[in-house]
């Protein structure tokens, strides 16, 4: 199972390695890769608590913690982090210029994944089309992880910090 969230988290001022090489893999396209928050602030309820973090990522806490709960060494054997713009990248053989929000973007990532038609805004959900066009990448990796970033690095829980596109 690939999820677009992060597994392996940092202590307070250590950074992910796999943060920093997706973000030079990605060029242009390297803000969609946000910094995994530190354990430290899964606990944070305050924007204030919380220091160098956007608040996108603040609001991702909640569900990062979630996952942090859940996810030790071995279940990351069959679960791992992926994120979507790195195997669209891979798929496309570089980074790609137009983000997801466009209507370019969201032809491109279509291609790429060998075209499926897919409405702007399927009946009865509140996914958008490009978080489906990103769900649909992270099911490729699961079937087919080609590449990892990150190498052994590991937080204080043992888990390792990487992620596969």
């Amino acid at each position: 199972m690939a999820v677009d969230m992060p597994i392996g988290l940092p202590a307070v001022g250590q950074k992910r390695e796999c943060d920093r090489l997706a973000r030079l893999g990605l060029g242009s396209r390297r803000n969609s890769v946000f910094s995994a928050p530190a354990r430290e602030y899964l606990q944070a309820r305050d924007f204030a608590q919380v220091r160098g973090m956007s608040l996108q990522s603040f609001y991702l806490l909640p569900k990062i913690r979630q996952l942090d709960d859940w996810i030790n060494p071995r279940l990351q054997e069959r679960v791992w982090e992926a994120h979507p713009e790195l195997i669209f990248a891979r798929l496309a053989g570089a980074p790609l210029a137009d983000s997801k929000k466009t209507p370019a973007g969201r032809r491109r990532r279509l291609e790429l994944l060998g075209g499926c038609d897919l409405p702007a805004r399927p009946k009865g959900t509140l996914a958008s089309l490009d978080d489906l066009l990103d769900a649909i990448a992270l099911l490729r990796c699961a079937a087919e992880p080609a590449r990892c970033l990150g190498g052994d690095q590991r937080d204080d829980r043992g888990l390792l910090m990487q992620i596969h596109y």
